[in-house]
């Protein structure tokens, strides 16, 4: 009997084209400067990659990468960071974005990750806006200058908003944080101040007991007992009214804020640090909001503030030694701080709540050399404690065996991990089972990695605990000799004396 002809079902049988799909990564980012501008909005941006994507069938999207709100000046965005790691562990091969811009604003960082980074990955980058394809654009120059147009766009927009700011302040815009205690913002305009009734009333009320002669002490003792929030709790909300002290009612005298008027520009930022401009460089805007209280009432009150600085100058200062103490002392009542006083020949330490507000506290105080004595006596049994914490057995005999295992085990995966390409090519492995287990050991390095910083970690903060204990021996053993306290000594191993009513203080000891 004649065979049946083969050639049809060989046709059938014939493996059917798989198309390789290249996994694409849309990344896209949007700066807090950048909210305003439609067209770099972040669906904006995803739809003009998704356009391309549609277009050229051979991309497959693998995920949308997303940083909002988050500058292009930094890299440590978790979007970017998630990029990354996909792409070390083979997840993507190809990114693209709407312009290099949205990559970052850093013009050697931004390179170092367009010219060194994503070649090593394997990572292909496309930007759409500027015409750009890593593929057939390798070696291109105009990257390298679209980096350093980014950097200096964002330079000059810096520049630019520090310049509108200033001319703001000129023009009597109020460019503050908070408003100050008797004002709040317009709510039709953010940037201008008004009146708030319910604080202005206070305000004028101090004004007007200032007038009176009355002292900023005697003022902020009937304001805590007539239960009126402090400033602090009124920025807050708070329900409680909070305690109202000297210093606040002074700065409420002495702020031309109430007299309608704007000073702005008393700090600046430098080299990212905000510090303080000198008085010729202050900006003032007269008559920028509603006054709370007259020029007269401000400059009568000037006047006696002037006169009773100038009285208390011309009186004569007592003979004070160095407080080695301060900021260290605590009421253990109220947990405010206690004040220095000289009583005849010896010092004492004393509650200053009971002079605003004498409910709060009983007016604790102790003398100054119950509390040198009291440290002293701490300080020879903290010698002791440190000297036994030095001679107890090291957390390294604990810590190295784990560590080399770690490092050991470390070492195996990232070998097994180089060894699987190899396997791969010779064609021991096909490529599902090399993605699989590359991720696999990946997970387990990543791993090691944590567990392998975190007892490096371990070591090195106790290598760092005993060279300070060492030193802080060594100066205790000094000190038991002579026991004389110095404020060294307070600032390296006291945080805070806390004083009890009966006498007796408890002290938080630093090691």
């Amino acid at each position: 009997m004649a065979r049946k002809s083969r050639k049809k079902s060989n046709q059938m049988e014939s493996p059917r084209f798989k198309p390789t799909f290249i996994q694409t990564a849309a990344y896209v980012r949007l700066s807090l400067d950048e909210r305003s501008k439609k067209r770099s909005s972040i669906e904006s941006q995803k739809q003009i990659i998704s356009n391309y994507i549609d277009k050229h069938p051979n991309f497959k999207l693998h995920d949308t990468y997303v940083d909002a709100n988050i500058s292009g000046t930094t890299f440590e965005r978790p979007g970017f960071q998630r990029l990354l790691h996909d792409a070390e562990i083979g997840k993507i091969n190809c990114v693209i974005v709407k312009d290099i811009s949205r990559l970052g604003r850093n013009a050697i960082e931004t390179g170092y990750y367009t010219e060194q980074v994503f070649p090593m990955l394997g990572l292909r980058l496309i930007s759409l806006g500027d015409n750009y394809d890593s593929k057939t654009d390798q070696g291109d120059i105009r990257l390298s200058l679209m980096n350093m147009l980014n950097e200096a766009y964002v330079i000059d927009i810096s520049r630019k908003r520090r310049a509108q700011v200033w001319q703001a302040m000129r023009d009597g815009v109020y460019v503050g944080g908070h408003p100050p205690y008797g004002y709040v913002r317009s709510s039709g305009d953010c940037n201008k101040l008004i009146i708030e009734p319910s604080s202005a009333i206070i305000v004028k009320q101090i004004y007007e007991w200032a007038v009176a002669e009355m002292s900023t002490h005697t003022i902020a003792r009937k304001l805590n007992a007539l239960k009126i929030p402090s400033p602090a709790s009124h920025k807050k909300e708070n329900l409680t009214t909070g305690r109202w002290y000297a210093r606040t009612v002074e700065r409420i005298l002495g702020n031309e804020i109430y007299l309608g008027t704007l000073i702005q520009g008393k700090t600046k930022t430098k080299n990212f640090q905000r510090k303080p401009t000198s008085s010729d460089e202050w900006i003032y805007a007269y008559d920028a909001h509603k006054a709370i209280v007259s020029s007269e009432t401000f400059e009568a009150v000037q006047s006696l503030r002037k006169s009773r600085h100038e009285s208390s100058k011309s009186k004569p200062t007592a003979s004070y030694t160095k407080n080695i103490y301060k900021g260290k002392i605590y009421c253990a009542n109220c947990g405010g701080r206690m004040e220095r006083r000289k009583n005849h020949d010896y010092y004492t330490f004393r509650c200053v709540t009971n002079r605003t507000t004498p409910e709060s506290c009983t007016g604790n105080h102790i003398r100054e050399d119950t509390v040198k004595n009291s440290l002293s006596e701490q300080l020879v049994q903290l010698k002791d404690e440190i000297l036994w914490l030095l001679n107890r057995p090291s957390k390294d005999m604990e810590i190295i065996p784990e560590l080399r295992f770690v490092e050991v085990e470390l070492s195996r995966l990232q070998n097994l991990t180089k060894s699987l390409y190899e396997s791969l090519v010779t064609g021991i492995i096909d490529s599902t089972d090399y993605s699989e287990l590359k991720s696999e050991y990946q997970v387990q390095i990543d791993e090691f990695k944590k567990r392998e910083a975190t007892l490096q970690q371990i070591l090195d903060d106790e290598k760092g605990i005993n060279i300070r204990r060492q030193e802080s021996l060594q100066i205790l053993n000094a000190f038991a000799d002579v026991q004389v306290l110095t404020s060294e000594h307070l600032s390296r191993f006291v945080g805070r004396v806390i004083v009890i009513t009966d006498g007796r203080v408890h002290t938080e000891l630093l090691m």
